[in-house]
């Protein structure tokens, strides 16, 4: 998949910092939270049409993590995507970490975010589809796919909810830093918008005059 700038989100600095997190670890957590969802929903990727095979390349723009969705045989698997994933990828979901959340909880439609380019796809996107409309109907929620530790569990919903109120106050921090870092920018860049129009406009003067004159020698 091509190159993508990452939007500026607190999703961009937890991705700098789990960096140093192996991928072993990492793919423990990601199997843990399929088997979670193919146990709440065992008939899930039964849903698919048979020819729905092949690994799905999945790019989580801010957190610059590439997982790979592998749909059979003998049964789905997640886990951070390899070289030889993206090699053999037969499709490709990119976009922000906060967008594929609210695309996998079903609370904005995909065919909308694609549309804002918020969500774009790649390949052989008959299988994005039917992975979709396979995932549509069914409830999941991110709280319930973050491992916790057993005395911590009884209080996921809470956790998970004060990590959104914070995702969310720090998304609003960083805009604002990101609104005055580049405001100075933004106003040169107005300012040499402004003179270039008029150096246009001067030449197109120039222009028309340079027609008059010869119309007048020629008569």
């Amino acid at each position: 998949m091509p190159d993508i700038i990452p939007p500026f989100s607190p999703g961009l600095f937890a991705g700098l910092l789990a960096r140093p997190i192996p991928d072993s670890v990492l793919n423990k957590g990601l199997s843990w939270a399929l088997n979670r969802v193919i146990g709440e929903y065992p008939g899930l990727f039964n849903r698919l049409p048979e020819n729905c095979t092949g690994c799905i390349l999945i790019a989580i723009t801010d957190l610059r993590l590439e997982l790979a969705l592998e749909l059979f045989p003998p049964q789905a698997n997640l886990r951070v995507a390899t070289q030889a994933d993206r090699d053999g990828a037969v499709a490709g979901i990119s976009g922000s970490l906060q967008t594929l959340i609210d695309l996998l909880e079903g609370r904005v439609d995909g065919d909308a975010l694609f549309f804002s380019r918020e969500l774009r796809f790649e390949g052989d996107t008959e299988i994005v589809v039917a992975l979709r409309n396979a995932l549509d109907g069914i409830d999941i929620q991110i709280a319930d796919l973050i491992p916790l530790p057993d005395f911590l569990s009884a209080m996921r919903t809470r956790l998970t909810g004060l990590l959104a109120d914070l995702h969310q106050t720090a998304g609003k921090d960083l805009e604002l830093i990101r609104s005055a870092a580049t405001a100075r920018l933004e106003k040169g860049n107005r300012q040499q918008s402004k003179r270039i129009k008029e150096l246009e406009d001067r030449i197109n003067e120039l222009e028309l005059k340079a027609i008059r004159s010869n119309r007048k020698a020629k008569a």
